[in-house]
């Protein structure tokens, strides 16, 4: 699974399983636990984060790893360049580090190894405009 706080919206995907809007629900119960008001985590309070504030993403197939669906979604939304942090529950694969290291988009794990038989799928965002031209020895 992977999750994106963009303009005031989450926006959550996972590779295989089916999410629902019930198990967000049932998700941002233990989240939304009774904390002292002033408590944050990256700017948002704790209380009710996630229901009526979020975005199943379903683009992309059972093959595409969750954090590049996450991206590709917000790039069809033109929200890719405000993506500046995503939370991933299991490593990125070294495919999925290094989109999101050219879209310097901090990310909360990663590992060097493909995992086994895995088929990585290009999400088709493309790279920043200053990646190409650091490439071609613009910059």
């Amino acid at each position: 699974m992977a999750v994106a706080y963009v303009d005031k919206k989450w926006y959550i995907a996972s590779n295989v399983i089916e999410l629902t809007d019930h198990e967000i629900v049932l998700t941002d119960a233990p989240i939304g636990r009774a904390v002292d008001a002033a408590e944050e985590f990256g700017g948002v309070r704790y209380y009710s984060a996630l229901t009526h504030n979020y975005e199943i993403v379903r683009v992309g197939g059972d093959t595409m790893h969750a954090e590049m669906k996450i991206l590709k979604r917000l790039e069809s939304l033109g929200l890719l360049e405000q993506c500046t942090r995503i939370g991933v529950s299991k490593p990125c694969c070294p495919q999925c580090k290094g989109v999101l290291d050219d879209w310097e988009i901090d990310d909360t794990s990663y590992h060097a190894v493909m995992p086994g038989g895995d088929r990585w799928v290009d999400p088709g965002i493309g790279v920043p405009l200053r990646v190409t031209l650091s490439a071609m020895g613009m910059l």
